[in-house]
C-alpha cells in the first residue's frame, strides 16, 4: 500500500527567491551579450537618481521579527541608452544598461543597514512620444550591516554574512518632462541571500517603489518603431529542447540529484511581438525516487509528462512564454495534475538557448536550464513599414 508522498509547499516569498534565481540573472547574460554588439553611433549617456520605500515579506517562521518593517533608501544611476538598429532588432526596443548603487535602511533592529551595488538591463517600449514602458532585471551585491551572531545577534535568521547577493526584477513607466530630463516610476521586488554558501540563510524579499529623475544630455527622442525597410514578418513553426535541471531531496542536503527532460513546442505569431503556442515535454526526476526511498516506499517510479498551452512574447531574438499544462504521467505523486511553466529563450539562428521554471499554482517545482533548435516559416507576405 502506498502512502501519498506530500512536499512541503514554498511559502510566497520563498517562491519568489526562485523566480528571481531563475530569471532575474538571465538578464545580465544578456547585457554582457548586448555589450558586445553595441551600435558604436547609436548610444548616449544618462544619469538618474531616485528613492524607494517598500515592505519586507516575512515569508517563513523564522523571519517573522522582519514583519512590519518599512525599507526605504536612495540610489544613483549611470547608464547607457543603445537605440542602434541592432539592438531594435534584437528586441524590438530600446535598452538602457548600467550601474546602480544603493543605500537601504531596512528599517528593523535585526535587520540593520545595507548598501548595494549592480548592474542593471532594462528594456524600453515606446508608448507615446513623451511615455516608455520598461522592464528593468538588477544583479550584483550587496554589504549588509549586521549579520547572524551567535552572542551579538541570535535572531537574525534571514542573512549570516556581511557581503551576499543583491537581486532585481520589475516595471515601470518614463514620462518625458522636458528634452533633458524624464521622471518615472517602477515597482521592483528585490532579494538577498548568499546562495547558500552560510547559514542561517532564509533571505531578505522587499518589494518597493521607486520615485526616479533621470538626465540626458543629448534630449534626443525615445525611440517608436523599426528603421525604414525593416521586414515585419509572422512566422509559424516548431521549437525541439533538451533540458537539465537538479534537485535537493530535504533542506540542509548536499548532494543534488538530476533531472533530464526533452521537450517540443509548437508556435503562430498573431502579431509582430504576440503568439499561441501549444507544446509538451517528457521527463525524468531522480529526486523522486530518493524521496521515496527515505519514506521506505517503493523506488520504481514513472516519468513525467505532460501537455500545455501557453501565449508567447516575441521581441526579437528573444521569446517570453507562459504555459499552463495538465500531467499525462506524473512523477511525483502529490503534485497537482495541473502546473504553469514560464520561458525565457535567446535565439541565434536555428539555435535556441534558455532557461525555464516550472510550478504548481505557489509551489516551485525546479528551474533548468535548457539547448533546442527551431524550424519556421513565413504567414503570408512580408509586410514593410
Amino acid at each position: 500500500m502506498h502512502t501519498r508522498m506530500r512536499c512541503s509547499p514554498l511559502q510566497p516569498g520563498q517562491v519568489a527567491a526562485r523566480l528571481f534565481v531563475a530569471f532575474a540573472a538571465w538578464p545580465c547574460l544578456l547585457l554582457i551579450l548586448l555589450s558586445a554588439t553595441e551600435g558604436k553611433y547609436q548610444t548616449r549617456r544618462i544619469y538618474s537618481i531616485g528613492a524607494h520605500s517598500g515592505f519586507i515579506i516575512a515569508h517563513s517562521r523564522e523571519v517573522q521579527n522582519t514583519r512590519g518593517a518599512r525599507p526605504y533608501g536612495v540610489e544613483g544611476s549611470v547608464g547607457i541608452d543603445d537605440h542602434s538598429d541592432r539592438t531594435y532588432a534584437l528586441c524590438r526596443c530600446a535598452t538602457e544598461r548600467g550601474a546602480n548603487a544603493q543605500y537601504i535602511d531596512f528599517d528593523n533592529r535585526v535587520l540593520g543597514k545595507a548598501a548595494a551595488l549592480s548592474f542593471y538591463f532594462e528594456p524600453r517600449f515606446a508608448l507615446s512620444p513623451s511615455s516608455q514602458l520598461g522592464v528593468r532585471a538588477m544583479c550584483g551585491g550587496i554589504y549588509l550591516s549586521n549579520p547572524f551572531h551567535p552572542q551579538h545577534n541570535p535572531s537574525n535568521q534571514s542573512y549570516s554574512t556581511h557581503f551576499s547577493f543583491f537581486l532585481g526584477l520589475g516595471t515601470g513607466f518614463r514620462y518625458r518632462i522636458s528634452p533633458k530630463l524624464h521622471a518615472g516610476m517602477t515597482a521592483l521586488f528585490l532579494h538577498t541571500s548568499n546562495g547558500g554558501l552560510k547559514e542561517p540563510n532564509k533571505g531578505v524579499n522587499w518589494p518597493v517603489l521607486q520615485l526616479q529623475l533621470q538626465f540626458d544630455p543629448s534630449g534626443a527622442s525615445p525611440r517608436r518603431g523599426p528603421p525604414a525597410g525593416m521586414p515585419q514578418e509572422k512566422l509559424q513553426g516548431v521549437s525541439a529542447f533538451a533540458f537539465y535541471s537538479s534537485k535537493l531531496v530535504a533542506h540542509g542536503d548536499k548532494r543534488r540529484y538530476p533531472v533530464y527532460g526533452i521537450a517540443a513546442n509548437a508556435f503562430t505569431q498573431l502579431s509582430s511581438v504576440s503568439g499561441l503556442l501549444a507544446g509538451l515535454e517528457l521527463y525524468l526526476d531522480l529526486s523522486v525516487k530518493e524521496k521515496l526511498a527515505r519514506q521506505g516506499l517503493s523506488t520504481d517510479h514513472q516519468p513525467g509528462a505532460g501537455i500545455a498551452v501557453g501565449h508567447v512574447f516575441f521581441l526579437g531574438r528573444m521569446q517570453f512564454s507562459q504555459q499552463l499544462g495538465v500531467y499525462a504521467l506524473k512523477a511525483n505523486p502529490s503534485f497537482d495534475r495541473l502546473y504553469q511553466r514560464w520561458t525565457l529563450t535567446y535565439r541565434h539562428h536555428h539555435w535556441l538557448v534558455g532557461i525555464s521554471l516550472k510550478a504548481h499554482r505557489h509551489v516551485a517545482d525546479f528551474a533548468d536550464l535548457r539547448l533546442g533548435t527551431r524550424w519556421q516559416r513565413q504567414k503570408g507576405p512580408r509586410e514593410t513599414p
